[in-house]
């Protein structure tokens, strides 16, 4: 079975396992760099720790993940590194890891997903389950094609992109860098959603958005701007 080494961490932790299972893997390592924050009305990174170990043992592998602090860890050649949170957050982490350790992270994609073979998906990328990329798609590095989400023939994505569960972008769009799509939403085709702005869920999107503005509504329009 193929051992993966997840640095950070994230609520999505049981996304990231059901992904690393399809792909005949499992999570040997956890590598802590920051405490875990606490989060109200959510489990604790301890809590699914412990669901995962659950798991484990219950399916025959009574192996609990290894979880070090970040000062001791010592690469394994034999591990497959998984970055475990995403956002403008993570590029330190990311910096350090590559100076440091000579650490690549390669895309991940799940075998439900339909990713085309003429589409292209970046360094550190998810693709979750029942997602859809068209011919001529790109995804850049460290995003999240989030499950069931969506992306139209040529439709080009920047870095730290993360499209959430359900979301439908249309073709020939261009996605830049850091840009949020909610839940459920809806872009139509042609459009540019400029960088690190922030699709709300459900909404449904006509028009160019600016950079860092929040959209919401149908149709959509600007909420808020961020300078």
């Amino acid at each position: 079975m193929k051992k993966f080494v997840m640095f950070g961490q994230n609520p999505l932790f049981g996304d990231y396992a059901d992904l690393i299972h399809a792909m005949g893997g499992r999570i040997s390592r956890v590598v802590v760099n920051v405490p875990d924050p606490p989060r109200e009305n959510q489990k604790s990174f301890a809590d699914r720790l412990a669901e995962y170990n659950d798991w484990l043992a219950a399916n025959g592998d009574p192996m609990p993940v290894e979880v070090v602090d970040l000062g001791e860890y010592v690469p394994d050649p034999a591990e497959t590194a998984v970055l475990g949170f995403r956002g403008l957050s993570s590029r330190p982490l990311r910096e350090r890891l590559k100076n440091e350790f000579g650490i690549k992270f390669p895309p991940l994609i799940h075998p439900n997903a339909f990713v085309s073979p003429m589409s292209e998906v970046g360094e550190g990328t998810i693709v979750c389950s029942l997602a859809d990329m068209g011919s001529f798609a790109k995804i850049g590095a460290f995003g999240v094609l989030n499950r069931c989400a969506s992306m139209g023939h040529d439709t080009v994505a920047g870095d730290d992109v993360d499209i959430s569960p359900n979301a439908t972008l249309g073709s020939n769009i261009r996605v830049e860098d850091g840009v949020r799509v909610g839940l459920n939403s809806t872009v139509i085709e042609h459009l540019t959603l400029g960088e690190y702005c922030f699709v709300a869920a459900g909404a449904a999107v006509i028009s160019d958005v600016p950079p860092g503005a929040l959209v919401a509504g149908v149709p959509a329009i600007v909420k808020k701007q961020r300078d």
